[in-house]
């Protein structure tokens, strides 16, 4: 539910990774990716490394498609974030060899800003 489309496009059976990325004490981050089975087997060698570290080992060329930026809200984000949303949230895709490998979505901290700025929020948002 609520998944990007760009999931259609690879191929079954899928799993789905969620991670809360934090640094120090402070929850940063909240992200999912889903990948084809066999895909994740062979690229995710050690899965408690983030995917960018796993995907990066033998550098093997890789091309990133950014698919969506949204604002997003959601209960358990205000909990697991401890502030009030909305929260920035972007997707996107990691292509090897031309073929989609991964599709990862991303959920942002308004923490963020302490250190980026304040950013503009808008009425359009979707609930998680």
């Amino acid at each position: 539910k609520n998944a990007p489309p760009e999931i259609k496009e690879l191929t079954p059976p899928l799993i789905k990774r969620q991670v809360w990325l934090k640094c120090g004490n402070q929850t940063m981050a909240w992200a999912e990716s889903w990948w084809n089975h066999e895909e994740a087997e062979q690229h995710l060698k050690n899965k408690s490394q983030p995917i960018w570290k796993n995907l990066t080992q033998g550098r093997s060329e890789l091309f990133r498609e950014v698919d969506g930026l949204a604002l997003v809200n959601g209960n358990w984000l205000e909990k697991g974030f401890g502030y009030q949303g909305p929260f920035w949230c972007r997707h996107y895709r990691f292509f090897r060899h031309s073929k989609e490998l991964t599709v990862i979505r991303e959920i942002f901290s308004p923490q963020l800003e302490d250190w980026l700025g304040k950013a503009p929020r808008s009425s359009q948002e979707i609930n998680l």
